[in-house]
Parts: C-alpha cells; structure tokens; sequence
C-alpha cells in the first residue's frame, strides 16, 4: 500500500512541477489541439491531489508516510528539471498526473 501512496504523490507532484517550470521560463505552450487545456488541468489537478493526498496520507496507516512521499517528490522533480528537455515537459506533466490519478484507484481499491 505504502508503494501505491508514493507513486500516486510522486505522480501528482511531478505533474505540477513540470507545469511550474514551464510557467516560470515563459516558454510557448504546445500547439496541438487541446493540448494547453489539458497541460493546465493536468497542472491544476496535480497541484490540489498532492496537497489532499500528503494530508490524506496521515489517515491511512503510520505519520511518516507523507514525509516519505515529500522526500521522494521534491527527487523527482529535482531530476525531472534536469533531465527532461523544457520541449517535453507538457507530455511529462500530463504523463505525471495520468500516473498519480491511476496509482490513487489502486490505492483506495
């Protein structure tokens, strides 16, 4: 259980920061069709899932899960920002985000 709980966060987290770093260079969005809404919805439901799912996390079983899960994010993003090309990085945050949705059913199933 404890493994689906730190992909669902490192998932969220990621989708949101990837949106962040995009933002924060001013680089142009994608132009195909419906990919900034979907870049932006990714970035907006990642953003509040991580904040629900880190404070959730002291519900489902011992109190250092959600420190687990913040230590393991704030890796993945790290290395995300250095490895992923800033041309990428809208399909890592949709990428991101569809992978902490799809661990959070596991998990709560």
């Amino acid at each position: 259980m404890l493994e689906w709980y730190l992909l669902s966060v490192v998932g969220f987290a990621f989708g949101f920061d990837q949106h962040r770093t995009v933002l924060l260079a001013n680089h142009p969005y994608p132009t195909l069709v419906m990919t900034p809404f979907l870049f932006d919805t990714a970035a907006w439901v990642g953003g509040v899932a991580t904040l629900c799912m880190l404070i959730g996390g002291l519900f489902f079983s011992v109190w250092w899960w959600p420190l687990l899960a913040m230590v393991f994010g704030t890796g993945t993003n790290y290395l995300g920002r250095r490895i992923m090309p800033m041309e990428f990085r809208w399909f890592s945050s949709m990428g991101g985000t569809l992978v902490g949705l799809a661990a959070t059913l596991i998990l709560v199933n």
